[in-house]
């Protein structure tokens, strides 16, 4: 993935698939998530958050899977759950999230994400990362005929400087709204995908077919 990147950027071959601006903005927002250039893993960015959300689930979800999501989850995400995962065959299950264990009573065969949102836009309710992390170890431990669910964090609201997901054992994919903090000046639209190297090239592959890059 790195070699592929590195490819595209020198030699500026075509800029939705990178380009030195974007890269340079990538490497920071990695950085501020604790992932330094010799790390795997990487930054992609996107035209908007809700584009960084929709990306980050079609990397992972395919007809017949399952995803759980927070019922306080962002208006745009669940949205998207509605009015397209449901339509394409992707069954999902709403929770209370304010209790870790509800994700543990709600994970099923063909789980393959859990998505975390904390704290929540707007309600601001906050999420055991920790533990939900460890529900999903303990799970894929138990049940080793089937794929690890990945476990995403939409972290717009809590911001790299107050929470880095990727430190927390067991997050795979934390998820910004540049639009937001990370702005800071409310002049710009963006979104931010940051893995810590299990499943970047899926999503990257992804973001290049989706065209919702930045």
């Amino acid at each position: 993935l790195r070699r592929q990147r590195q490819m595209c950027i020198r030699d500026s071959v075509y800029s939705r698939w990178g380009s030195p601006t974007n890269e340079g903005a990538a490497r920071q927002l990695a950085a501020l998530e604790g992932i330094g250039p010799g790390d795997e893993g990487g930054t992609m960015l996107f035209s908007s958050g809700m584009a960084a959300i929709t990306a980050a689930l079609q990397a992972r979800l395919r007809a017949g899977d399952h995803a759980i999501f927070p019922y306080t989850v962002y208006g745009g995400t669940h949205e998207f759950c509605v009015e397209y995962l449901q339509h394409w065959g992707v069954e999902f299950t709403l929770v209370d999230s304010t209790d870790a264990t509800n994700y543990a009573r709600a994970l099923k065969p063909n789980t393959r994400v859990v998505y975390t949102e904390s704290p929540a836009n707007p309600t601001c309710r906050l999420t055991d990362l920790h533990k939900v992390g460890q529900i999903v170890d303990d799970h894929a431990a138990a049940h080793p005929d089937e794929p690890r669910p990945w476990v995403m964090c939409d972290s717009t609201f809590a911001t790299p400087f107050h929470q880095r997901c990727l430190e927390i054992h067991g997050i795979d994919v934390a998820i910004h709204s540049a639009t937001k903090y990370l702005g800071g000046h409310g002049n710009s639209i963006g979104g931010v995908l940051i893995d810590g190297g299990t499943f970047a090239c899926c999503l990257l592959y992804t973001s290049e077919a989706a065209d919702e890059v930045l």
